[in-house]
């Protein structure tokens, strides 16, 4: 079974709510590029990035991970754990409308130590936000609680970038901010087209007239400056402030707050207060409660009918 080359494989790499979605389509939009969308199946359940999960565990992982379900790729029994994934992600290029063109690409979140161990040679763009209006986007999404959490989560995310960075070579990397994406679209795609190696194309920019996401809008930067509260503010820069001047960005003026050890006790439990019941909003409490239940029990099977229920929201919600 065919997989990808590392040749001809980019990730696009960043925070969840950096943009990589936007940019994903917008590079999809490119006659020689496909990129079928997010590719966290590779790396979720690496151990490390010098181990492989054992193929069965994988296997049964595989069966409720939400976007394998989506893309449906099958499954060789005979192809090792690295094969097996370049195997998805040439089966993910294929499918979505790419078999005759010269790049694929996908986006990946987290772990990015794992994407080198699986794809020695590909190259990477790497998209940063605002770790303010990253925060903020996570709270109103329920996947933070608080600022302080999720200003923890982005510092934590760029600082893995930092030590993945060191062990690529330059020109296998490309650095982007989402703002300068948003501010000039063009200038930001014909420097990605150079670094991949293509020529730059117009049809880029009309990502939104094969999409349910609308045309580039330039409001959706910095907007945590009234978004967020001056408290809100000074945790997140209480906790990522030096990799936030280090990424180019610019300190909100006012004092930054620090926890002690009893402080951040108090702001992990508040974190997980607030994303639970975010959590039960979501899904709901009875589903919450039957799936605890169903834990205690070893009723795996109940288990599985809630994860795919609340799947399925999870999807009805998308763009």
């Amino acid at each position: 079974m065919a997989g990808a080359d590392d040749a001809t494989t980019f990730f696009l790499v960043g925070t969840t709510r950096s943009g990589t979605s936007l940019l994903g389509l917008m590079l999809h939009n490119h006659p020689e590029i496909v990129f079928p969308g997010e590719f966290e199946l590779a790396v979720d359940f690496m151990p490390s990035a010098d181990a492989f999960p054992a193929l069965p565990d994988y296997y049964e992982w595989l069966s409720m991970d939400r976007h394998f379900r989506h893309h449906a790729p099958s499954i060789d029994p005979a192809l090792s754990y690295p094969a097996l994934v370049r195997s998805f992600l040439g089966q993910m290029k294929r499918d979505a409308g790419g078999a005759d063109k010269r790049l694929v690409g996908a986006a990946v979140h987290r772990h990015f130590d794992r994407l080198l161990t699986l794809f020695p040679a590909a190259r990477f763009i790497h998209l940063v936000r605002d770790p303010r209006d990253v925060a903020r986007s996570w709270i109103e999404f329920g996947w933070s609680g608080n600022a302080w959490a999720a200003g923890r989560e982005w510092d934590a995310l760029e600082r893995l970038w930092d030590r993945v960075a060191v062990a690529i070579p330059p020109e296998r990397v490309h650095a982007l901010r989402f703002e300068d994406l948003v501010r000039d679209p063009r200038g930001a795609l014909e420097a990605i087209c150079a670094f991949l190696g293509v020529p730059y194309a117009e049809s880029m920019l009309r990502y939104h007239e094969r999409s349910t996401y609308g045309p580039i809008d330039p409001n959706q930067v910095f907007k945590w400056r009234t978004a967020l509260t001056p408290s809100e503010q000074r945790w997140i820069e209480g906790v990522a402030g030096e990799m936030l001047v280090a990424r180019g960005y610019e300190r909100c003026g006012l004092a930054p707050k620090r926890a002690g050890a009893l402080g951040a006790r108090w702001l992990a439990l508040d974190d997980w207060a607030r994303r639970w019941r975010a959590r039960v909003r979501r899904f709901g409490f009875l589903p919450w409660l039957a799936d605890q239940i169903a834990k205690g029990m070893h009723l795996e099977g109940v288990r599985r009918r809630i994860e795919l229920r609340n799947q399925a929201i999870i999807n009805r919600s998308l763009k």
